[in-house]
């Protein structure tokens, strides 16, 4: 044990330090001592992926998961890493059984997931799912949420809204990123594209909109092509 862990945080020394080969190094000697230390995996796998290597990444968290089937964060960074590959129908499924195994005080990173699940699920033209998700995501939203985070959901279930005319809906997001004093210019921006309805709170004939983001434009060739 005091072998398996002294390889770990070595690695892990190295890697706060960005110096991935050597964590590597030692990860590796790590995984041979203790091949069922699954913490080893997964940092080896955070590394090959900030690496740009996100099928190793896959591969090595698998091998986590064979050691450890019932571990969600394996299962969200490995959901994570496949939509890196817009493998969405894959993440999506890792993403529930990381839901599946999570405790229900684990709060935070179920959340986490649920932001994840909806994104996926947003790309892979399931509008209707993306806004459950990002409504699951709001319903545990508290005070000590980042407030830029809280905006960005906002975003994200009021581009979906619109996709599914949910109009009223979208308003509301857009009232809600204002209300935090946030940037509400892509959803407005969104909104003038796809149709001449109102909210009470403007107008999208307003002409001091920003430009289209490219963001957005991706999304509307997801949703409309």
């Amino acid at each position: 044990l005091e072998a398996k862990e002294s390889y770990y945080n070595k690695a892990s020394n190295a890697y706060s330090i960005k110096d991935y080969d050597k964590a590597i190094y030692y990860l590796d000697k790590s995984i041979k001592n203790e091949p069922n230390f699954t913490l080893s995996y997964t940092l080896k796998a955070l590394i090959v992926a900030e690496q740009g290597d996100y099928d190793k990444a896959i591969l090595i968290l698998s091998k986590s998961i064979d050691i450890s089937p019932k571990d969600p964060f394996s299962y969200s960074l490995r959901g994570m890493y496949k939509e890196d590959i817009k493998n969405y129908t894959g993440a999506i499924n890792d993403y529930d059984i990381a839901l599946k195994y999570y405790k229900k005080s684990d709060i935070k990173l179920i959340k986490d997931v649920y932001f994840k699940r909806g994104r996926s699920k947003m790309f892979s033209s399931d509008p209707i799912g993306a806004v459950n998700d990002f409504s699951l995501y709001l319903n545990l939203a508290n005070d000590d949420d980042d407030i830029s985070m809280v905006a960005n959901i906002h975003l994200f279930r009021g581009i979906n809204r619109v996709v599914i005319k949910d109009y009223k809906g979208a308003c509301s997001d857009l009232d809600m990123i204002n209300k935090l004093k946030q940037d509400s210019s892509m959803l407005k921006k969104f909104m003038r594209e796809q149709g001449s309805f109102k909210c009470d709170i403007y107008t999208l004939a307003d002409e001091n909109w920003f430009l289209f983001s490219g963001f957005v434009k991706d999304l509307t060739l997801i949703y409309l092509h």
